[in-house]
């Protein structure tokens, strides 16, 4: 747990032109733990933005053995309504007004915090010791709830603070809180280490929901605050990237960028090094509570997405990553899940002999090309996509002779002969089984959000529905 008399007086969070220390932070916990405790909340749904609140009503439900429910800021009203429907959900706190059905308006103590009660919520199938339920996207966009108990959640954090040997670090929070990997590397591991973490609202980091809506505002702020520890998605790093070659200059203070959620291209994390960027690639998934494994300045492979942290064991059963160690508790209302003993995480991959893990591709994308060659799609479109061209790329072909790709270009204006030259050029750095044949260009998705989960990452089977018209004919690739 985070220890806030032993830094008491040391600043822990700073929000626009607001410092709390610690023991103002403890304050503010223990408020909002003995006002929840007085309304007989017993699940909590939290949707707010990257405010101090969000942090105090967080750690104020652990002190109160409440189940918190972080509501992504990007779920559809439909994903919300599922969320709170099907969690037992009886309180939903809100820093913007926000009507729900079967929830009642009452009245809130803290400045621009709404709060929503639910009388008599549906009884949930939670497994014992829940303390947070986190809802991920899903495939096919309904959200699963994903139960952990909180000494599994310190324990990834505490595992992070030892193998990182954090010590009073200056962490921007740039995802949103709701993500569990921001919640846990980057407010629970800071806050564990004695360090402060900056928040900002998601239209001061250049966000609209889940979408980056200007840009050019991330590395202004950066400059800005001079944090040492960021965490990152591929578009984020990609962002970074394009703004260094346009004459932004990285902040010298930072040390660490940890970046996943996608398969990366080992050249895109070679360029991030050399422009000035300290990317290292980490691995997990919600059900193995966030990070699994992780490179970092001593131990580094391009190739890998670093060796298994202290809390967890990896193995390889049939080419595919098994977790052991610290898990997940079971998915909500499916207790045929409960208390599981593995994590069978569906990607493909090895372990090399110096234990560094690395992943190929989802089991389940796997293409078999017309002359038997199996293919992970993740792979190709990770070297396009480190190109710099495009902003989403999809690769399919199951059961043809090549390859064939949909593009969508970073920038409208981006000519034929551009997109031609590039996959021309991947196309001689990958075997000739892998090349791309023929190709599509497509506006890119960020307009239409159901193609893509919350970290970007095209959801493939609704978005090769969805372009079913355009995959004949295709561009064929100049050779």
């Amino acid at each position: 747990m985070i220890n806030f008399t032993q830094w008491a007086e040391r600043p822990a969070i700073r929000f626009e032109h607001r410092q709390f220390t610690y023991q103002e932070v403890m304050h503010e916990v223990q408020v909002r733990m003995h006002w929840l405790k007085s309304i007989k909340a017993r699940t909590v749904a939290l949707l707010a933005d990257n405010t101090p609140d969000w942090v105090f009503f967080d750690l104020a439900c652990q002190y109160a053995d409440i189940i918190l429910i972080p509501v992504p800021l990007f779920f559809t009203p439909e994903q919300r309504r599922y969320l709170l429907a099907s969690s037992g959900c009886d309180t939903l706190l809100s820093d913007i007004p926000l009507s729900a059905p079967s929830f009642t308006d009452s009245e809130s103590p803290f400045d621009g915090i709404y709060v929503q009660r639910h009388a008599c919520p549906a009884p949930a199938q939670i497994p014992q010791g829940t303390s947070k339920i986190t809802f991920t996207s899903g495939t096919t966009g309904t959200p699963k709830g994903v139960c952990l108990t909180t000494d599994v959640q310190y324990k990834v954090a505490s595992s992070l603070v030892s193998t990182l040997r954090f010590e009073q670090v200056q962490h921007a929070c740039i995802l949103p809180l709701a993500t569990l990997l921001e919640n846990i590397a980057g407010v629970y591991a800071p806050l564990m280490a004695g360090g402060c973490i900056w928040l900002s609202r998601a239209t001061t980091r250049g966000f609209s929901g889940a979408r980056l809506s200007a840009p050019d505002k991330l590395p202004a702020l950066l400059s800005q605050l001079q944090p040492e520890t960021l965490i990152l998605v591929p578009e984020l790093l990609m962002l970074l990237l394009g703004a260094i070659r346009q004459g932004w200059q990285a902040p010298s203070s930072l040390s660490f960028i940890a970046v996943g959620g996608a398969m990366i291209a080992p050249g895109l994390l070679q360029q991030a090094q050399l422009a000035g960027l300290p990317v290292y690639q980490g691995y997990g998934l919600s059900e193995c509570v966030s990070v699994t494994t992780l490179n970092t300045p001593s131990d580094n492979r391009f190739t890998s997405v670093g060796k298994p942290l202290s809390h967890n064991q990896v193995s390889v059963d049939n080419d595919e990553l098994v977790m052991r160690g610290t898990l997940f508790s079971g998915y909500l209302n499916e207790p045929e899940t409960f208390y599981p003993r593995e994590v069978r995480s569906r990607d493909l991959g090895h372990i090399d002999d110096a234990g560094f893990i690395h992943i190929s591709g989802r089991a389940s994308n796997i293409i078999v090309n017309s002359y038997g060659r199996n293919i992970s799609p993740e792979w190709v479109e990770a070297r396009l996509l480190a190109s710099g061209l495009f902003a989403q790329v999809l690769v399919f072909g199951e059961g043809q002779p090549e390859l064939s790709a949909l593009l969508a270009s970073r920038h409208p204006e981006t000519g034929d002969d551009s997109v031609q030259k590039t996959v021309n050029q991947i196309n001689g750095e990958l075997p000739e089984y892998a090349r791309i044949g023929h190709y599509h260009q497509v506006p890119a998705l960020a307009t239409t959000s159901e193609l893509l989960t919350s970290n970007g990452k095209v959801r493939r089977k609704v978005a090769l529905q969805y372009f079913s018209h355009l995959t004949q004919p295709l561009t064929a690739v100049a050779q």
